[in-house]
């Protein structure tokens, strides 16, 4: 839960360039890791299992709300899909 709560304040801060700077680094690390979703992958060039399954658990968290509160018009679905 730390490290949800970093990410979460980071995200809400009311500073634009820091809320930009963190949704960018968001979006880097799914970049770096976009050959993980093929069948095989050389473990050398995307980050290990551990780091994935935490950058996970930040993001499901921090859908949660948009969830519950049924705001997923609201959200661009191809906002990390754009080459940081």
């Amino acid at each position: 839960d730390e490290i949800y709560s970093v990410f979460n304040n980071l995200v809400r801060i009311k500073n634009k360039q820091c809320k930009e700077s963190t949704l960018r680094l968001l979006s880097f690390f799914l970049y770096i890791n976009l050959d993980r979703g093929k069948m095989r992958f050389d473990p050398q060039t995307v980050s290990h299992d551990a780091f994935m399954l935490n950058l996970n658990y930040v993001l499901l968290q921090l859908c949660e709300p948009i969830i519950q509160k049924n705001m997923l018009t609201k959200v661009d679905p191809r906002y990390f899909l754009i080459e940081p």
